[in-house]
Protein backbone atom coordinates (compact mmCIF):
# COMPACT_ATOMS: atom_id res chain seq x y z
CA UNK A 1 0.00 0.00 0.00
CA UNK A 2 1.27 3.86 -0.50
CA UNK A 3 2.50 5.33 2.50
CA UNK A 4 1.38 8.32 1.09
CA UNK A 5 -1.87 7.78 -0.09
CA UNK A 6 -2.82 6.25 3.71
CA UNK A 7 -1.94 9.09 5.61
CA UNK A 8 -3.16 11.45 3.55
CA UNK A 9 -6.71 9.45 3.46
CA UNK A 10 -6.58 8.94 7.34
CA UNK A 11 -6.11 12.58 7.46
CA UNK A 12 -9.13 13.38 5.33
CA UNK A 13 -11.39 11.39 7.48
CA UNK A 14 -10.56 12.42 10.75
CA UNK A 15 -10.85 15.81 9.70
CA UNK A 16 -14.39 15.55 9.71
CA UNK A 17 -16.03 17.36 12.76
CA UNK A 18 -19.20 15.16 12.55
CA UNK A 19 -17.21 11.84 13.48
CA UNK A 20 -14.37 13.27 15.50
CA UNK A 21 -13.51 15.15 17.70
CA UNK A 22 -9.99 16.10 19.39
CA UNK A 23 -9.50 15.49 22.72
CA UNK A 24 -6.39 15.58 25.27
CA UNK A 25 -7.12 12.32 27.82
CA UNK A 26 -9.61 9.59 27.88
CA UNK A 27 -11.34 9.30 31.41
CA UNK A 28 -11.23 5.80 31.98
CA UNK A 29 -11.63 6.17 35.80
CA UNK A 30 -14.99 8.07 35.17
CA UNK A 31 -16.15 5.60 32.29
CA UNK A 32 -15.34 2.50 35.47
CA UNK A 33 -17.72 4.84 37.35
CA UNK A 34 -20.42 4.42 35.49
CA UNK A 35 -20.08 1.20 34.37
CA UNK A 36 -19.80 -0.17 37.91
CA UNK A 37 -23.06 2.52 39.18
CA UNK A 38 -25.22 1.38 36.16
CA UNK A 39 -24.31 -2.32 37.47
CA UNK A 40 -25.11 -1.22 41.02
CA UNK A 41 -28.62 0.26 40.42
CA UNK A 42 -29.51 -3.16 38.37
CA UNK A 43 -27.99 -5.60 40.49
CA UNK A 44 -32.05 -7.04 40.06
CA UNK A 45 -31.39 -7.93 36.52
CA UNK A 46 -27.83 -8.46 36.21
CA UNK A 47 -25.80 -11.18 38.24
CA UNK A 48 -22.90 -10.66 40.10
CA UNK A 49 -21.22 -12.86 37.46
CA UNK A 50 -22.32 -10.54 34.61
CA UNK A 51 -21.39 -7.97 36.88
CA UNK A 52 -17.74 -9.08 37.18
CA UNK A 53 -17.58 -9.91 33.97
CA UNK A 54 -18.54 -6.36 32.52
CA UNK A 55 -16.05 -4.70 35.26
CA UNK A 56 -13.36 -6.78 34.47
CA UNK A 57 -9.80 -5.25 33.88
CA UNK A 58 -7.25 -6.97 31.23
CA UNK A 59 -3.75 -7.29 33.78
CA UNK A 60 -2.29 -4.51 31.60
CA UNK A 61 -4.78 -2.68 32.03
CA UNK A 62 -7.26 -0.85 29.50
CA UNK A 63 -5.97 0.25 26.71
CA UNK A 64 -7.23 2.72 23.93
CA UNK A 65 -8.37 1.72 20.77
CA UNK A 66 -5.87 1.80 18.01
CA UNK A 67 -7.83 3.02 14.15
CA UNK A 68 -6.37 2.07 11.20
CA UNK A 69 -7.96 1.68 7.64
CA UNK A 70 -8.29 -1.31 4.75
CA UNK A 71 -8.71 0.18 1.42
CA UNK A 72 -11.96 -0.59 0.22
CA UNK A 73 -10.24 -1.56 -3.56
CA UNK A 74 -13.79 -2.56 -5.36
CA UNK A 75 -14.86 1.64 -5.18
CA UNK A 76 -14.48 3.52 -8.30
CA UNK A 77 -12.46 6.15 -5.71
CA UNK A 78 -10.24 3.99 -3.61
CA UNK A 79 -11.38 5.19 0.16
CA UNK A 80 -10.50 3.59 3.30
CA UNK A 81 -12.85 1.80 5.26
CA UNK A 82 -12.16 2.80 8.98
CA UNK A 83 -11.59 -0.24 11.78
CA UNK A 84 -10.97 0.34 15.32
CA UNK A 85 -10.86 -2.68 17.55
CA UNK A 86 -12.05 -3.07 21.04
CA UNK A 87 -9.41 -5.19 22.24
CA UNK A 88 -9.22 -4.37 26.30
CA UNK A 89 -10.98 -1.13 25.84
CA UNK A 90 -13.20 -0.52 28.65
CA UNK A 91 -16.30 -1.71 27.36
CA UNK A 92 -14.88 -4.55 25.56
CA UNK A 93 -16.93 -6.91 27.94
CA UNK A 94 -19.89 -4.87 28.09
CA UNK A 95 -20.24 -4.94 24.40
CA UNK A 96 -20.04 -8.90 24.31
CA UNK A 97 -22.80 -8.59 26.93
CA UNK A 98 -25.03 -6.25 25.18
CA UNK A 99 -24.75 -8.43 21.72
CA UNK A 100 -25.47 -11.62 23.73
CA UNK A 101 -28.35 -10.24 24.90
CA UNK A 102 -29.78 -8.35 21.80
CA UNK A 103 -28.65 -10.47 18.89
CA UNK A 104 -31.55 -12.93 19.55
CA UNK A 105 -33.76 -10.24 19.38
CA UNK A 106 -32.21 -8.86 16.18
CA UNK A 107 -32.44 -12.29 14.76
CA UNK A 108 -36.23 -12.57 15.50
CA UNK A 109 -36.64 -9.72 13.30
CA UNK A 110 -38.48 -10.79 9.74
CA UNK A 111 -35.94 -8.13 8.10
CA UNK A 112 -32.93 -9.69 9.27
CA UNK A 113 -30.50 -11.18 7.00
CA UNK A 114 -27.76 -12.87 8.33
CA UNK A 115 -25.22 -12.18 5.11
CA UNK A 116 -25.29 -12.06 1.42
CA UNK A 117 -25.63 -15.36 1.14
CA UNK A 118 -29.19 -15.79 2.69
CA UNK A 119 -30.25 -12.81 0.47
CA UNK A 120 -29.34 -14.82 -2.75
CA UNK A 121 -31.22 -17.83 -1.39
CA UNK A 122 -34.03 -15.55 0.03
CA UNK A 123 -34.57 -14.29 -3.76
CA UNK A 124 -34.75 -17.24 -5.13
CA UNK A 125 -37.59 -18.61 -3.71
CA UNK A 126 -39.54 -14.62 -4.39
CA UNK A 127 -41.77 -15.01 -7.64
CA UNK A 128 -41.60 -11.87 -8.86
CA UNK A 129 -43.59 -10.28 -12.31
CA UNK A 130 -41.12 -9.71 -14.96
CA UNK A 131 -42.01 -5.67 -14.48
CA UNK A 132 -40.76 -5.78 -11.22
CA UNK A 133 -36.71 -4.52 -10.89
CA UNK A 134 -35.07 -5.44 -7.56
CA UNK A 135 -32.49 -2.50 -6.84
CA UNK A 136 -29.92 -1.76 -3.96
CA UNK A 137 -27.89 1.22 -2.29
CA UNK A 138 -25.38 1.46 0.06
CA UNK A 139 -25.45 4.19 2.75
CA UNK A 140 -22.11 6.22 3.55
CA UNK A 141 -20.49 6.08 6.55
CA UNK A 142 -23.46 4.00 8.18
CA UNK A 143 -23.15 4.04 11.94
CA UNK A 144 -21.80 7.65 12.51
CA UNK A 145 -24.72 8.33 9.86
CA UNK A 146 -26.94 6.78 12.61
CA UNK A 147 -27.94 9.72 15.07
CA UNK A 148 -27.21 8.32 18.45
CA UNK A 149 -30.34 9.32 20.24
CA UNK A 150 -32.48 7.91 17.78
CA UNK A 151 -31.00 4.81 17.76
CA UNK A 152 -31.32 4.35 21.14
CA UNK A 153 -34.92 4.96 21.15
CA UNK A 154 -35.70 2.74 18.31
CA UNK A 155 -33.59 0.11 20.57
CA UNK A 156 -35.63 0.82 23.14
CA UNK A 157 -39.03 0.39 21.19
CA UNK A 158 -37.93 -2.97 20.12
CA UNK A 159 -36.99 -4.33 23.94
CA UNK A 160 -40.91 -3.15 24.97
CA UNK A 161 -42.68 -6.67 23.95
CA UNK A 162 -39.37 -8.48 24.52
CA UNK A 163 -37.73 -7.98 27.72
CA UNK A 164 -38.65 -6.77 31.08
CA UNK A 165 -39.09 -2.88 31.83
CA UNK A 166 -35.88 -3.45 34.59
CA UNK A 167 -33.69 -5.42 31.71
CA UNK A 168 -34.54 -2.89 29.31
CA UNK A 169 -33.77 0.06 30.95
CA UNK A 170 -30.52 -1.45 32.02
CA UNK A 171 -29.60 -2.23 28.15
CA UNK A 172 -30.18 0.99 27.54
CA UNK A 173 -28.33 2.42 29.66
CA UNK A 174 -25.35 0.90 28.79
CA UNK A 175 -25.55 1.04 25.23
CA UNK A 176 -26.45 4.73 25.68
CA UNK A 177 -22.93 5.20 28.25
CA UNK A 178 -21.07 2.56 24.95
CA UNK A 179 -22.02 4.50 22.09
CA UNK A 180 -21.40 8.05 23.91
CA UNK A 181 -17.78 7.38 24.72
CA UNK A 182 -15.60 5.88 21.33
CA UNK A 183 -12.20 7.08 22.48
CA UNK A 184 -9.78 5.94 19.72
CA UNK A 185 -5.83 6.63 19.11
CA UNK A 186 -3.43 6.84 15.69
CA UNK A 187 -0.34 6.27 15.16
CA UNK A 188 1.22 7.18 11.79
CA UNK A 189 4.30 9.62 10.36
CA UNK A 190 4.64 12.91 12.41
CA UNK A 191 1.20 12.47 14.14
CA UNK A 192 0.27 11.27 17.58
CA UNK A 193 -2.77 12.04 19.20
CA UNK A 194 -5.94 10.77 20.81
CA UNK A 195 -9.37 11.67 19.58
CA UNK A 196 -13.01 11.12 20.19
CA UNK A 197 -15.06 9.57 17.35
CA UNK A 198 -18.51 11.12 18.65
CA UNK A 199 -20.81 9.03 16.31
CA UNK A 200 -20.47 5.31 17.73
CA UNK A 201 -18.84 3.97 15.02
Amino acid sequence: MDRTWYVNEGLRQLQDTRVYKKVSFVPLDELHHGLRAICTSFSDVISRQEQKFILHKPNTGYRVCQLYFLPKLHKAIVTGRPICAYNNFIFENTSKWLHQKLYPLLASQPQHLTDSTSLIKELFTLSLHSNIFLFTFDVESLYPSIPTKQGLEALRKMMLNTYSKRLSSCIYCLSALTLEYQFLRIQCPNISTNSRNCNGE
